[in-house]
């Protein structure tokens, strides 16, 4: 396996924070780039748990279920 610069390792860095930012105060999320995948470590009652997506947006619904929360938006429909 190549070893990983510095430089990439800041790209990566630079790239989870412009994606997520400070959505997730308490998980610790990032870029694998020999896997090629988006993994966040994320606390919770039974433990810390690992997840992983390919894609930002799904690791970010995978996120919201883990911690149970899901925010409620102007946008939906009210009775």
């Amino acid at each position: 396996m190549p070893a990983v610069r510095a430089d990439q390792l800041e790209a990566v860095w630079r790239l989870a924070r412009r994606e997520f930012g400070d959505e997730f105060p308490n998980t610790t999320i990032w870029y694998g780039l020999t896997s090629g995948k988006w993994r966040a470590m994320v606390p919770g009652p039974g433990g810390w748990r690992m997840l992983e997506s390919p894609e930002p947006d799904d690791l970010r619904m995978q996120i919201r279920g883990a911690l149970g929360f899901w925010p409620v938006y102007g946008s939906q429909h009210r009775r």
